[in-house]
């Protein structure tokens, strides 16, 4: 895995909170470890990453979704809250279907988990924006396939406002794409 260091918060804004992750190399190129309320993208390497890139995803949203002073425990499910995982319906056909029992393994908590199939990148887009509107969720993580060219720097932007807005975490899990120009944090 390659980590793109953070960028140091504006001064205009506070400080977000971050969630650390405890593996003290990853923390550090983070500036302490993910950033709540900001948007981090997430990119498989290859096609067959995908599922490696889901895990992962899974298991960083579950961490970020538990409670505010990091006690919740593997896949008890207290004190997280939940997490909501849109997928563009060209994802679910290149990656498959998600597994409770898998998330559980990864510290999730899937009774928590909702998931959400949109037909286009579009629509994706826009559900994103709308849930991270919803404060009461612990982490979003939007799931797109391939180019995504509705994704340009005033979409990403969007979806940033609304997490800040919210404080509510975005993982942006991008399959079968390459790195492209965005607003995201990490």
């Amino acid at each position: 895995m390659r980590v793109v260091p953070a960028l140091p918060d504006s001064p205009l804004r506070p400080e977000s909170p971050r969630w650390p992750t405890g593996i003290a190399t990853l923390d550090a190129a983070l500036g302490g470890g993910f950033a709540q309320g900001c948007v981090h993208e997430i990119y498989a390497a290859e096609p067959a990453d995908a599922a490696a890139a889901a895990g992962f995803s899974a298991a960083l949203a579950s961490g970020m979704s538990g409670r505010a002073d990091g006690r919740a425990g593997p896949g008890t499910g207290r004190g997280q809250r939940a997490v909501l995982w849109l997928r563009a319906r060209r994802s679910v056909q290149a990656a498959g279907l998600l597994q409770g029992r898998g998330w559980a393994e990864l510290g999730g908590a899937p009774e928590l988990g909702l998931v959400g199939v949109v037909p286009d990148t579009l629509a994706l887009l826009r559900a994103g924006v709308d849930a991270l509107r919803h404060a009461p969720l612990g982490a979003v993580i939007v799931e797109g396939c391939g180019a995504m060219r509705e994704l340009d720097l005033t979409a990403s932007r969007r979806l940033v406002l609304a997490a800040q807005g919210s404080g509510v975490p975005l993982l942006l899990l991008r399959l079968d794409a390459s790195p492209a120009p965005s607003a995201a944090q990490t």
